[in-house]
């Protein structure tokens, strides 16, 4: 993961834990964003902890009107595949070491917004969460799919990979536009009763609860880790283009067969 020098923002206070970012009191109550960028303490802002240090938690992001079927969890692939309507649309793959390599114990469905209905609120509810915390900008990020995650029992970890390919001008863009810093961003979000687990450099790993969020930059190293019951999640990517002309002014779109590898 790339750091932005202290000179601009001063990145979380030396020591800081992973923040938080509590749930609201009500699901229309809109997140603390903190202070703006330039503000005395903007480096306690989810802002800058998202940018200094990659990767924030948001509770209870997961839409509470859409924690009953058919957008809640199942607790076998099976009835997964039972119970969601699917098309030709949707791409179903595999978190594979190369494109086309089947994986036993791990699968993500690409999700298409005219059959799984429920998709686009989705992204509607995390888009808002994202602009509340003054993490995505209205006119440079962009939907970039949506996909569930489901990772069988005995599964071991990943290995480590970034979500977006890493470089270019955004990655590098130190300072925000309009008090946002142009990143890609992931979302993954746990459905699971049990949650879902993450692993960092260094070997760090660290656990959210059902409903919340890990909401990180697309350059993070990563890892999903394995699971001894069924497990399901869903990713949200969120691209970013800068809106200028040439290679260095527009990042390209994910492109799913580069970046997701595991252990087979």
């Amino acid at each position: 993961m790339r750091l932005l020098g202290h000179e601009y923002h001063g990145g979380p206070p030396e020591g800081a834990e992973l923040l938080e970012v509590p749930a609201p009191a009500t699901h229309r109550a809109k997140r603390d964003p903190g202070p703006k960028y330039g503000q005395k303490g903007f480096n306690t802002s989810p802002a800058a902890h998202f940018a200094h240090r990659g990767i924030i938690v948001v509770k209870g992001m997961y839409p509470p009107s859409l924690r009953d079927d058919p957008a809640s969890p199942c607790d076998t692939y099976e009835k997964h595949r039972k119970r969601r309507p699917f098309d030709e649309g949707d791409l179903e793959g595999t978190f594979g070491m190369r494109p086309g390599v089947m994986v036993k114990s791990r699968k993500q469905v690409r999700l298409n917004p005219r059959s799984a209905k429920w998709s686009p609120a989705v992204w509607r509810a995390v888009r808002q969460v994202l602009i509340d915390l003054r993490l995505l900008h209205a006119q440079h990020h962009f939907f970039n799919g949506h996909t569930i995650l489901c990772t069988f029992p005995g599964s071991k970890n990943q290995r480590g990979h970034t979500d977006f390919r890493v470089g270019g001008y955004l990655f590098n863009r130190s300072v925000p536009k309009d008090g946002v810093f142009l990143y890609p961003i992931s979302v993954l979000l746990a459905t699971s009763p049990e949650g879902r687990s993450l692993g960092l450099k260094g070997g760090e790993k660290i656990s959210i609860k059902q409903w919340d969020a890990f909401v990180f930059r697309g350059d993070l190293w990563h890892h999903g880790t394995g699971y001894t019951k069924y497990n399901e999640a869903q990713h949200v990517y969120v691209g970013c283009a800068h809106g200028g002309k040439g290679k260095d002014g527009k990042y390209k779109k994910r492109e799913p067969g580069n970046a997701v590898i595991i252990h087979i």
